[in-house]
């Protein structure tokens, strides 16, 4: 590997700083169990004048997504999933996804497909924001947490269907929201719990290998 090349690294590391794109990083370049570069540019604390160091510690969001998004390209170049599956395939509750406009509640106009889950455009919202299907949202997810450690800890696909009845923003403009009492008081239809999921996603994976 050319010293060149490797130092170019630092070089657009140290430029996103200056560009105030990141405050500061590092990265360490390893080859064939070695350390063959290392690099640190900018400040791992502004606000104490602290830069970064080599045991600068990072805080990391949603590191699950790169892992299944390399999961959902594997499975797309076999030829078993296809970037425009509906999720409904998967999980049938998105089949009739409704979304809340101006003229009130709406059937969404095309469904929610894979590529739309990867790509941030699923419609799923955040539980923090002020707006009707966030706290829509954070509702299940108090629930969610609440039955975490009891002895009827909400499933995956129980989760799943939760957040779509309940707080699909939109495909479209507009937001939907629903009645979670009635919600939450429906019989259970028949679905994989959580550790069945796991096993038949194993299964089928392991036949591929």
């Amino acid at each position: 590997m050319k010293r060149e090349k490797l130092d170019r690294l630092g070089e657009i590391l140290q430029e996103s700083v200056n560009k105030h794109e990141i405050a500061g990083g590092n990265l360490l370049v390893m080859h064939h169990g070695e350390e063959i570069y290392y690099a640190q540019a900018g400040m791992a604390d502004i606000a104490q004048g602290k830069g970064i160091e080599r045991d600068s510690l990072f805080r990391l969001y949603s590191m699950s997504k790169p892992v299944t998004s390399a999961a959902v390209m594997l499975l797309m170049e076999r030829g078993i999933v296809d970037l425009l599956d509906p999720i409904s395939k998967y999980i049938p509750s998105f089949a009739e996804s409704m979304v809340a406009t101006e003229h009130g509640d709406e059937k969404a106009v095309r469904q929610v497909t894979v590529k739309d889950c990867l790509s941030m455009t699923s419609g799923l919202v955040y539980n923090c924001d002020p707006d009707p299907a966030s706290k829509d949202t954070a509702v299940v997810y108090q629930e969610l947490d609440k039955r975490l450690y009891s002895e009827n800890p909400m499933s995956t696909l129980e989760f799943a269907d939760k957040l779509e009845k309940a707080c699909i923003d939109t495909i479209e403009d507009g937001e939907m929201t629903g009645d979670l009492y009635i919600i939450s008081t429906l019989e259970n239809k028949k679905k994989l719990n959580t550790q069945d999921f796991i096993l038949a996603i194993r299964r089928h994976l392991e036949a591929l290998l």
